[in-house]
């Protein structure tokens, strides 16, 4: 129990009047809804912890989600999806157990694959959304199910690297931690794994190593932004760790990976694993893997060479430019960049770069997964008119952009579901166009007459990339394998999985309108990527390709004498084409105009550089191969040979007689020679192997044939909850937080105290509606606390309703009091975008005071009663990231307005209004500096007083008593005003403060080490320094009379004298902090001078349990 000295003052009265509220209730449920509308996550204003987060916008239809349900895994899909999902079912039906085989392993539990559409829809859906419930991660164990979230891009190549990439992900990790709810909650306390670990063995498991990796590797290897190895986060880690493990196989064969994960498991560190099962120290390790690389791309840019005469144009730092288009006069550039996912197009006067004008720009700032799909842009060919295409809100639309009259038209894109590339006829009537409809990649032709497509190579290949090379024809990049255009209706029923799921099989296709049936081959290259074609002359046309394991130019020169001879003829080879550059880096994307072509390149410190080059060239005969396609190559040659000598072995024992046993082609086996080996796979009975047989295939080879592949009955998706996460922990703090009842006295704050917390959150498979349970149980058992919350996220408009009780002892003078408060809350937030919403909170607050019958007086004194009512508006901007605990880049901002009207006593009523807005600044990787400035005043017939001083969820508080300036002025609630470091709570209160924080945060070990760290303590580990200024005062003018002669009472019976001292409102703070993660707590500990007028108090040392702000 809490004994604190209370004085029950106003705002409460006798039960008997609560049976003459019913009016009031009803004016006021009235009042309520014509406030303004929106939500607010437990928005009141308590110290520095407030809730911020992003949003997920659902701008589109309502989703209407089906399911198709296998022996191994279900399959979800909404609508338009079907196709794509029931190439994803076939898929994963194959390549299941060449996972289980190849990591000796066989999951337990289904696998759920959910399918969007697009990339732009899941992005849009509430998967994963991170809401900050919890500080302190103590118990906290979450519920890892098999789900893995799939988006079509036109590519099936790239969504069947995704299924691989999503069952490699949850076998590895089911490997690291256990599937049951018993291992995982142990596991848990497996030490930090570096990032380059996890996502690098799943891109080795779901994909073989590629031109784009080998370009990344390279430019980061020479740039040597790989020393820093501890430091890799995203890109850098998945790919670096690639390498790490295609470098650890090759020396120690496939079986080091299941070796290595399981020592990694059971000896929590990834660098003991690497200890025990290669015999190698990890530093000495990564050391021999860097070196290895750093030789073979040392030697390989000896042979390369940049153009000559490069003109390289500046752009700004912040902005990643990844698509470029020049005008047919070569005057203007539309320029493409994405900045923190917001898209920009600029478009750039090539005579004089500094011209440059900001035309289209979509979204806000926020980290998310980077979309490179739009915007797309296109030059007419005559005309001085820029085409873009973009999807914003959930809608596809052309933007015109007339460039002399700096004017813009609007078209929507209704009869596709995805644009992926424009390009316009030569006679500017048309654009022709690849995009997605119903689950297939198909080329079309926009006509800006009628505003519609008409797509011309309606079949099941995948199409992308068209341009005009003249006014017939068009060229295009397919994985087709003949050059007939069958138009054949789109349907499972075909098997072309064997070149859906062939990494490099695209060529360049000629589509002649002039004879629409059949198509002309201009390239059938092996294990070669044509990745982007440019119409150059009359004849020619330049395209990009990877044939020597960097992108480069190479020039096609088209025999026009062949485009007349008789159908045959066609099937022929067309173009000659030679190379005609050998960059050092990669070419990504280009655009030509004449004599000249812009050209984006990856560089130093991972960013793109934008360059003019002249198209003034030489073939070239031959380009010196990289190493990576020496290996490629070798392999290609290995496995033809293998498979020779294969077909030899397989003719032999046929004339042999010899029986063949095996589910496939790889398993021959001499039954007169053959040796039992031990089994890698948990023995089955022979029922379950019957239901199960199906052909084992290479992770990227040909798929089984459609014979073994069935498909079940549709069903309609109903919802379903499931426990997504348990906590078990002690805690320090309300689980809703709510304004205190005004003690009277001090003012004082009370603590939480140390209770114990349990937690548990449901959701379903969509994650669009969450269920929160949690209870706060006090030692006595007597002042607990319970929530429950209900949220419906499915719709733009996000819903929640939460029901929250707590209560608390008080004691004064004369009684013991439990004071026991319910809240009732329904709570709404319309989101603008990811970053930015407006929120509303309706709310009922009742207070029950019950006086205890501990004496005559007590047994005597009636319950007094409390019954509020009102409503928390508030705008909330967040477009921060957090690489790890405690640590931000970005800004943070919130501006509420709140209400509070009594429904007993009607004559209360309170507003108050406020402000915070952080911003965090990197200063150099994890080391930041944050910033913090947050305000309010309340004012009304009743008021909150701030209590200024201390910090959130201080263990041992120390209260400074001293009453309330203005005597008179009449107070309902109290709350803290922090962060105030290095003075008492209460060092000044009011019905008004501010307060300004900064302090640099110095994550000290991760910073420093270049390698894994053990010890969760030493990982998240940070020391601060930190100043704060500010002040609570009465009204609004903190330098009043009444806030700078402050009385001071001395009393000696029977006389009481009272001096009015000057003072400063102004107070502050300076120290150095420590904060650290340990045991599951983010524990804080401060040591603090207070700084007023007269000088710095004598330093404090403050704990707490909680993040900063």
């Amino acid at each position: 129990m809490q004994y604190i000295k209370f004085l029950i003052k106003k705002n409460i009265v006798n039960s008997y009047e609560i049976s003459n509220m019913g009016n009031r209730i009803k004016k006021f449920l009235f009042f309520s809804f014509i406030l303004i509308y929106q939500f607010a996550n437990a928005q009141f204003y308590t110290g520095s912890q407030l809730n911020f987060g992003k949003n997920r916008v659902q701008y589109r239809y309502e989703k209407i989600w089906s399911l198709m349900k296998f022996d191994q895994f279900d399959v979800y899909f909404y609508q338009k999806g079907y196709p794509t999902a029931v190439n994803v079912a076939r898929y994963a039906d194959s390549i299941i157990d060449v996972f289980q085989n190849k990591l000796n392993y066989r999951l337990n539990t289904k696998i759920q694959f959910l399918v969007f559409n697009s990339l732009t829809d899941l992005k849009s859906s509430n998967i994963g959304i991170d809401d900050e419930i919890l500080y302190n991660t103590a118990g906290q164990t979450i519920i890892q199910r098999n789900k893995i979230f799939l988006y079509f891009n036109g590519s099936y190549t790239d969504l069947f690297k995704q299924v691989r990439e999503g069952i490699a992900k949850i076998m590895v990790v089911r490997l690291l931690y256990g599937e049951s709810f018993a291992a995982n909650f142990k596991n848990q306390t497996i030490d930090a794994i570096p990032a380059w670990f996890i996502d690098g063995l799943v891109s080795y498991l779901a994909e073989p190593w590629s031109t784009e990796m080998d370009d990344f590797l390279r430019v980061n290897i020479l740039d040597k932004k790989f020393k820093r190895f501890n430091q890799l986060e995203g890109e850098q880690a998945k790919i670096a760790g690639h390498s790490i493990w295609r470098y650890m196989i090759d020396i120690y064969g496939e079986n080091v990976i299941s070796n290595l994960l399981y020592m990694t498991r059971i000896s929590h560190s990834v660098s003991d694993g690497i200890m025990y099962i290669l015999g190698i120290n990890y530093k000495d390790f990564i050391d021999t893997w860097y070196n290895y690389y750093s030789k073979i791309y040392n030697n390989e840019i000896k042979q390369l060479s940049d153009w000559q005469n490069i003109e390289n144009l500046k752009i700004a730092k912040k902005d990643f430019p990844y698509k470029v288009a020049m005008s047919n006069n070569g005057q203007y550039a539309a320029i493409v960049c994405d900045r923190m996912s917001q898209k920009r197009v600029y478009l750039v006067s090539l005579s004089n770069p500094k011209e440059k004008k900001l035309i289209l720009k979509l979204g806000p700032k926020v980290e998310e997964t980077f979309d490179d799909s739009y915007p797309l842009v296109a030059f007419h060919p005559y005309a001085p008119l820029l085409t873009c295409y973009f999807e914003n809100k959930g809608q596809r639309m052309l933007m015109l952009y007339n460039i002399d009259e700096d004017s813009k038209e609007f078209i929507k894109i209704e009869s596709v579901d995805k644009v992926t590339s424009i390009s316009y006829s030569p006679d500017g009537l048309n654009l022709v166009m690849s995009a997605i409809n119903e689950g297939q990649s198909d080329i079309y032709l926009f006509s800006f007459a009628g505003k519609s497509a008409t797509n011309i190579t309606k079949d099941y290949f995948d199409d992308y990339a068209p341009v005009y090379i003249n006014k017939n024809q068009i060229a295009f990049l397919s994985n087709r394998l003949d050059d007939t255009l069958a138009l054949i209706r789109k349907t499972y029923k075909y098997d072309y999985f064997s070149w859906r799921n062939d990494p490099g099989k695209y060529d360049i296709f000629i589509y002649d309108n002039r004879k629409p049936n059949i198509l002309i081959r201009a390239t059938n290259t092996s294990d070669v990527n044509e990745n982007e074609i440019l119409p150059f002359t009359k004849n020619e046309f330049v395209f990009l390709s990877d044939s020597n394991g960097i992108n480069n130019f190479f020039i096609a020169n088209i025999d026009s004498s062949l485009l007349l001879v008789d159908t045959v003829m066609q099937y022929k080879y067309f173009a000659n084409y030679k190379p005609i550059s050998n960059f050092k880096n990669s070419i990504l994307t280009a655009s030509i105009s004449d004599d000249k072509a812009l050209i984006i390149t990856r560089e130093k410190n991972n960013k793109n550089k934008l360059s003019l080059i002249p198209m003034v060239f030489n073939p070239i005969d031959t380009l010196p191969l990289s190493n990576y396609k020496k290996q490629q190559l070798k392999k290609a040659a290995d496995l033809s040979k293998a498979m020779k000598i294969k077909n030899e072995k397989l003719l032999e024992m046929q004339k042999q007689n010899y029986q063949i046993i095996g589910e496939d082609n790889d398993s021959l086996i001499d039954i007169y020679n053959y040796k039992l080996e031990q089994d890698t796979l948990p023995i089955k009975s022979n029922k379950e192997k019957n239901a199960n047989k199906r052909n084992v295939v290479g992770l990227t080879q040909n798929t089984l044939s459609l014979s073994n592949f069935t498909l079940p009955k549709l069903e309609t998706y109903e919802t379903g909850y499931f426990l997504d996460q348990v906590t078990t922990q002690f805690d320090f703090s309300y689980l809703n937080a709510s304004y205190q009842t005004y003690t009277g006295y001090g003012p004082i704050f009370i603590q939480p105290g140390m209770n114990a917390l349990f937690m548990l959150n449901l959701t379903d498979l969509l994650e669009d509606h969450r269920i929160i349970l949690g209870t706060h149980l006090s030692s006595s058992l007597d002042e607990n606390e319970y929530i429950v919350s209900y949220e419906d996220l499915s719709r733009r408009l996000d819903r929640q309703a939460v029901f929250h009780r707590y209560s608390y002892y008080l004691n004064d003078e004369k009684y013991l009091n439990k004071n026991i408060i319910t809240d009732l809350h329904y709570r709404i937030k319309y989101p603008f975008n990811q970053v930015a919403a407006i929120r509303l909170d309706v709310f009922a607050k009742y207070d029950n005071i019950a006086y205890k019958s501990i004496d005559q007086a007590g047994l005597l004194k009636p319950n007094d009663h409390a019954l509020w009512g009102g409503g928390v508006l508030d705008f909330t901007f967040d477009n921060t990231r957090n690489p790890m605990i405690n640590i931000y880049y970005g800004t943070r901002a919130k501006i509420f307005f709140e209400y509070y009207q009594g429904l007993i006593n009607t004559k209360l009523n309170m507003f108050n209004v406020g402000f915070d807005y952080r911003n965090y600044t990197k200063i150099y990787r994890t080391l930041i500096w944050a910033n913090r400035i947050a305000g309010a005043t309340s004012f009304g017939s009743t008021r909150l007083i701030y209590i200024l001083g201390g910090v959130d969820n201080w263990l041992f508080p120390k209260y400074m008593y001293q009453p309330v300036l203005d005597p008179t002025m009449n107070f309902s609630f109290q709350t803290l005003a922090t962060n105030m470091r290095g003075m008492p709570q209460n060092i000044r209160n009011g019905n008004s403060f501010l307060v300004i924080n900064s302090e640099i945060r110095f994550p000290i070990f991760r910073f420093l080490f270049n390698r894994p760290i053990k010890s969760s303590f030493l990982n998240s580990f940070q020391l601060n320094f930190f100043g704060d200024v500010g002040s609570a005062w009465i009204g609004l003018n903190p330098y009043s009379d009444i806030n700078i002669y402050v009385p001071e009472y001395y009393y000696s019976k029977p006389i009481t004298v009272i001096i009015n001292n000057p003072r400063n409102p102004l107070v502050g703070g300076v120290g150095i902090g420590a904060r650290a993660e340990l045991l599951g707590y983010f524990m804080r500990l401060d040591y603090a001078w207070g700084v007023e007028e007269k000088g710095f108090h004598s330093p404090r040392l403050i704990f707490s349990i909680t993040k900063d702000f």
